[in-house]
């Protein structure tokens, strides 16, 4: 039996178990070579750098040498994209954790697998901390088999805060595929009178829409002007892009940009001389309520498939932030403003409309991959562009784009995947609201599909993960000496009484293990979250055998 180093830097639960490290407690320089090498990368990277990367490993938008690497059987973590340093746009170097991205092979599956009491021994101890409170769920399979090796209520329907993201990318990645993008367009003229919705801006269960009615209009579709074909009208058509930028300079991940769209819709109009134009905005591609179950919220903007920079009305790109109230009203004075600056004659305001299914397409601008998109959501924990995943997961099976239809499409897409699904809701893409339930089994199960040689395309979910101590929601934890630090791999989960953390981690003997745990009715978050990470560690420090 193996262990790792650093169980005072994580545990102060007496070491009464067989499985315990035989070396003396110290640091990561205790660590066998092979995992000292991945640890050793992290830091140098992040030290060379001067920091690490804030915008997550996603910071180039495509990690299409580790999507390649993850296809072709080669092995490796991390990657650079390019020049510039970290959280500049189109540059930096993300963290490399070789241990925590391996694909399963052959030598992955030569390392022996813990067992369950060995597992049980490490785990046990620590889940009798009283910041977990009295409901607490785990799980802890085999990558390699798919066999859950420890669980603890690991069927008990949970609330899984923002863990459930990791389903909403299996999902959407099963079903547009990682290289897809969404399309934000321009065409001539529309196809009729209102927004598709009724002509009263109010989604199917009578919620007023963002892009709905205007300030004075009376709700009737006959208020709406038709932008019809021939009157000189041009269309602004949503396609569902959560990243799409109004800005001069972008952020991470090159995303779309409005300017783009506005410079080739301007060239593209002067090419048929024509110099004035009405401007029409068309968000029917997602249908219902676009205001999520917990209102106003700076953690997310109403759910819309036209918006720029997420609503925000700071200069952020993540994390909380004031929203705008109608993102796709917005996005469209944006644009018809940035027209104007390019010698085109907008005339009024623009006004929601339908474009028709036959209108000409002016220009178009596409969004980063799917893959990127993934991977930007699971790093930063990013509510916006999870429920844009969920709603296109949605589009693809060709049902509502509401939150009720895409929670059905989630769903679905699992079960071709083989999942266990029973207990489980998805009430939104995102994990905010509470009446989602998982099980601690479905997300182990999820992490062990993206982790199968056989399923390329869901790859992302692994790469997006945060890195312990490094990325993403996990930067600025496991900041003590940790047999977790730059060794696990996870996503987060909080709400108020909530504490999830789901992922991946190598053990002592190189076994890839993924694994979910979860507490609800926690009273101490900060404890609970430090409880989580313990349990986390307590993996990455043992072959449990």
């Amino acid at each position: 039996m193996r262990g790792r180093g650093c169980e005072r830097g994580w545990s102060g639960v007496p070491e009464t178990g067989w499985w315990r490290s035989r070396r003396p407690a110290g640091g990561w320089w205790d660590l066998p070579a092979w995992q000292l090498a991945a640890v050793s990368a992290v830091l140098g990277l992040a030290l060379t750098a001067g920091a690490v990367t804030a915008a997550g490993p996603w910071d180039s938008g495509q990690r299409t040498a580790e999507r390649a690497r993850a296809a072709h059987g080669e092995r490796g973590g991390g990657e650079r994209h390019g020049g510039g340093l970290p959280g500049q746009p189109g540059g930096g170097v993300a963290p490399q954790a070789t241990a925590v991205l391996a694909a399963l092979d052959a030598t992955a599956g030569s390392a022996p697998p813990p067992t369950a009491t060995g597992l049980g021994d490490a785990l046990t101890p620590l889940l009798d901390d009283p910041a977990l409170g009295s409901r607490s769920s785990v799980a802890v399979a085999d990558a390699l088999t798919g066999r859950i090796v420890h669980g603890t209520r690991r069927n008990a329907p949970v609330v899984p805060a923002s863990t459930i993201k990791i389903a909403t990318a299996v999902a959407a990645l099963s079903a547009l595929g990682p290289d897809h993008r969404l399309t934000t367009e321009v065409v001539t003229g529309g196809g009729g009178e209102g927004d598709g919705k009724g002509g009263d801006g109010k989604g199917g269960d009578g919620t007023e829409e963002a892009g709905g009615k205007d300030a004075g209009e009376d709700g009737k579709s006959a208020a709406r002007k038709r932008a019809a074909a021939g009157d000189g009208t041009i269309v602004l058509v949503g396609g569902g892009d959560p990243t799409l930028t109004a800005r001069a300079a972008r952020g991470p991940g090159n995303p779309a940009s409005l300017r783009d769209l506005a410079d080739r819709t301007a060239r593209a109009l002067k090419e048929k001389d024509t110099r004035a134009v009405r401007l029409a905005y068309d968000t029917s591609r997602w249908s219902g309520k676009a205001r999520h179950s917990i209102g106003v919220n700076e953690n997310i903007a109403p759910v819309v498939p036209l918006s720029t920079d997420m609503g925000r009305l700071d200069d952020s790109v993540r994390g909380p932030a004031p929203r705008s109230a109608d993102p796709a009203r917005d996005a469209a004075g944006t644009f018809a403003g940035l027209l104007r600056e390019r010698g085109i004659t907008v005339s009024g305001k623009p006004r929601q409309a339908t474009a028709g299914a036959g209108a000409e397409r002016l220009a178009a601008v596409r969004s980063m991959p799917v893959a990127a998109l993934v991977e930007r959501a699971l790093t930063n924990s990013d509510n916006d562009i999870a429920e844009a995943l969920a709603r296109e997961t949605a589009v693809a099976a060709g049902v509502p784009a509401s939150f009720s239809g895409a929670g059905r499409a989630v769903r679905d897409r699992l079960a071709g995947l083989d999942l266990p699904l029973r207990g489980a809701r998805f009430a939104d893409g995102s994990g905010l609201d509470r009446d989602d339930r998982l099980t601690a089994a479905l997300l182990a199960q999820l992490l062990v599909r993206s982790a199968d040689p056989a399923r390329p395309e869901l790859r992302p979910v692994l790469t997006g993960l945060p890195v312990a101590g490094f990325s993403g929601t996990l930067r600025g934890r496991y900041t003590d000496a940790s047999a977790g630090t730059g060794m696990v791999r996870a996503k987060t989960g909080t709400l108020t009484g909530v504490n999830t953390l789901a992922g991946t981690v190598v053990d002592a003997d190189g076994r890839l293990l993924s694994f979910a745990f979860v507490t609800n009715g926690s009273t101490d978050p900060h404890g609970a979250q430090t409880a989580l990470d313990r349990l986390a560690s307590a993996l990455a420090n043992c072959g449990c055998r």
